[in-house]
């Protein structure tokens, strides 16, 4: 695998020293020239399919995701070993999030005002509309501004159903995305809803707790500081900002844009292994 990650460095940069980059992976020039030597099977169409999906994802797709774009998009149903085996021979190596760690702490403040973690990282509801995750994210542009982005995920079907921007994180984004969100359910539906947050101020604020209180609504939060506690909108984020670069927009429009595209995308084109494959609004819209 290391041999063939220095192969595709060196095909992608020429330039590029062999003798250094054998004793930055830690292997030998002699054992790197011995496998260069060896007869390398001619790449076929799946190679090819495998190595665009890849590369148009930036190299932050795994087998699992080439799988399942392989069988939608192509119709060609390839076995996840196969895949790893053309990944290793074209040195594809998935970019892997770094991992975040949870920290705790404590505030009376805080600790007195939070609603209860009621789901307790169940995050697999049996129904649509029963539990919703929900955060805030930021994003800087080109111009040093930045972005807010407030999103609901259905944890039932994984769909992002609502979403809102501002400029600034403040309660008007959040208590009026969801009240527009909440005013298309029926009573009965709202009633057994639980709306799962972190402890972020916008969502411990009068404003946020009293639409929810007269929406019928239950509150849950995290414990302080613990984004495991609410990892499916996190998760969301992490994905969306993996995939999407929107740092070197010019302004809000620009920048909007390429996130509204993302959003779509992900609820009705990203397959998701864990909805057996399925998109999210395929998801939803199979349920009975």
């Amino acid at each position: 695998m290391i041999f063939a990650v220095i192969f595709r460095a060196l095909s992608l940069h020429p330039n590029l020293s062999r003798g250094k980059l054998c004793d930055f992976a830690g292997v030998s020039l002699s054992g790197y020239s011995s496998w260069s030597k060896r007869p390398v099977r001619e790449l076929d169409n799946v190679d090819h399919l495998i190595r665009d999906i890849f590369e148009k994802s930036s190299g932050k797709v795994g087998y699992r995701t080439i799988k399942m774009n392989l069988l939608r998009k192509h119709g060609l149903s390839v076995n996840h070993k196969k895949i790893l085996r053309s990944m290793r021979l074209q040195g594809l190596v998935t970019k892997i999030r770094r991992k975040r760690y949870p920290s705790v702490t404590t505030e009376e403040s805080y600790a007195e005002r939070a609603f209860p973690n009621l789901i307790k990282r169940a995050f697999s509801p049996e129904e649509p509309d029963t539990v919703y995750s929900a955060d805030v994210t930021e994003f800087k542009i080109r111009n040093g501004s930045k972005i807010y982005l407030y999103a609901v995920k259905d944890l039932f079907s994984k769909e992002i159903i609502t979403y809102n921007y501002s400029t600034s994180p403040d309660a008007s984004l959040v208590t009026d995305t969801l009240r527009e969100r909440l005013g298309l359910l029926t009573p009965e539906q709202r009633a057994v809803l639980i709306y799962h947050t972190d402890q972020g101020g916008v969502f411990m604020c009068d404003k946020h707790i009293n639409l929810t209180k007269q929406m019928g609504v239950r509150q849950s939060m995290s414990r302080r500081g613990n984004c495991l506690d609410n990892a499916p909108i996190e998760s969301f984020f992490g994905h969306l900002k993996d995939e999407i670069d929107v740092s070197m927009c010019k302004d809000f429009i620009e920048a909007k844009r390429i996130i509204d595209n993302y959003i779509y995308h992900y609820n009705n084109e990203r397959p998701q292994w864990e909805l057996n494959r399925r998109t999210p609004a395929e998801c939803r819209g199979s349920y009975k």
